[in-house]
């Protein structure tokens, strides 16, 4: 029996080991040049933005207090890993649906999509910004089987994400982890992550009233699929 029981815990463990992340990137380390500015986010390689909504890259590499790490043009952070992260609205006043999502393709260590009836476990750290008056839960998570980019507007993508976190992250100084499982269809090559809900629909809080940003604005790090 004894016997049995290490085998286990052996194969349990390789099983563990060999697991590796499908999203390339997702610490969001490598990159092709410092940001200069917001609305940089293809400065981190493999990423995109899919819509006109201009998604932000932070890294310490940059000169400048406002795309630098820790000091950002949103508050102090520092990064869940590393020195570097994404940044996106999931909801801004007004009524007017405005909309920021980060896409990126799997790894070719899936052979470029995910395998049909196959579990995949996804995580990712989210904090909401120091300047943010406003915090929200809406935070969803698409497997698409096909590049959505180019999309002329910066409106709500018209997508259902398989994922959606329905717990609200207030916090502003510590990184809150997202995760879920999933089991792909086959075929998905593509990952975008954003609010697909209107603001009609999408449930937000008042987090800091003496906020100056009238919106909900988070940071992304350390994105993660494995089998």
């Amino acid at each position: 029996m004894k016997k049995h029981i290490i085998l286990v815990q052996l194969l349990l463990i390789c099983g563990i080991c060999n697991s590796q992340n499908l999203i390339p990137n997702g610490d969001f380390e490598q990159h092709t040049g410092c940001p200069g500015n917001l609305s940089q986010l293809s400065d981190a390689n493999y990423w995109i933005q899919p819509s006109t909504g201009t998604a932000d890259y932070f890294n310490q590499c940059a000169n400048n207090p406002i795309s630098n790490v820790p000091i950002t043009e949103f508050g102090f952070q520092i990064a869940h890993s590393g020195g570097a992260f994404a940044g996106i609205r999931t909801w801004t006043t007004g009524g007017i649906n405005y909309r920021e999502y980060i896409e990126t393709p799997f790894s070719s260590i899936a052979g470029s999509s995910l395998v049909a009836n196959e579990c995949y476990h996804f995580q990712m750290y989210v904090n909401l910004c120091n300047h943010c008056k406003y915090n929200s839960n809406d935070i969803g998570v698409y497997f698409s089987d096909t590049l959505i980019s180019g999309v002329g507007n910066w409106n709500v993508l018209p997508y259902v994400p398989q994922l959606y976190n329905n717990t609200s992250y207030a916090d502003t100084l510590n990184w809150m982890l997202i995760s879920g499982n999933y089991t792909a269809h086959g075929g998905e090559s593509y990952l975008i992550i954003g609010n697909f809900k209107s603001d009609v629909l999408t449930d937000t809080t008042i987090g800091n009233p003496a906020g100056n940003e009238n919106m909900a604005y988070f940071y992304f790090d350390d994105v993660s699929l494995v089998p």
